[in-house]
């Protein structure tokens, strides 16, 4: 199935072929997440040809007579749950939410973990249930299937940062950055 995507912002149209296997997405909202619910954040989440887990703006937003690309540091491209969640139902795509600053109220950060699950056993590296347990967060199977997504609340600096692991995992930290996450 193809459909057009447009840059509103610089005019560059794509067009996005979904894959033959469709996103399972679940409408859950996690209790860590339902304070945000209302707050304009969200995005919903394709994948491109030139950028997997491209964001794209939710179609309720005012700005999006068809859907658009989202930007990290621009809140006007980003909407309301509902209204991720109705676009993400129309296009079979996935809901993101913006970890951008904003204000100095958003508390929220995320600890993403990569290639630290078989996606077939589903066992993790002894790292990764380390730092879950040690969490005690939200945790949540990222997209590819190969990771976690670990949210909570925290917010006392802005960071983004990669820390490779000697098996081949990586962890990347967010806190009140121009990031977007996958949930």
């Amino acid at each position: 199935m193809l459909f057009d995507v447009e840059d509103t912002l610089t005019g560059r149209s794509d067009i996005i072929q979904k894959e033959e296997k469709e996103l399972t997405v679940l409408f859950t909202m996690p209790d860590v997440l339902k304070p945000y619910e209302d707050e304009r954040r969200w995005v919903v989440w394709g994948y491109n040809r030139d950028k997997p887990k491209q964001p794209y703006t939710p179609a309720g937003n005012e700005r999006a007579s068809r859907l658009t690309f989202a930007r990290n540091n621009t809140s006007s491209t980003w909407g309301t749950y509902p209204e991720a969640k109705a676009t993400a139902e129309k296009f079979n795509l996935g809901i993101g939410l913006m970890l951008s600053p904003g204000d100095s109220s958003f508390d929220l950060a995320a600890f993403d973990l990569d290639n630290c699950r078989d996606p077939g056993s589903g066992k993790l590296a002894p790292w990764a249930e380390t730092l879950v347990a040690s969490a005690g967060s939200y945790t949540e199977i990222t997209p590819s299937g190969q990771g976690l997504r670990i949210i909570g609340r925290g917010n006392a600096f802005e960071s983004h940062c990669q820390l490779l692991r000697p098996d081949g995992g990586q962890v990347e930290v967010y806190s009140r950055c121009n990031r977007y996450i996958t949930v």
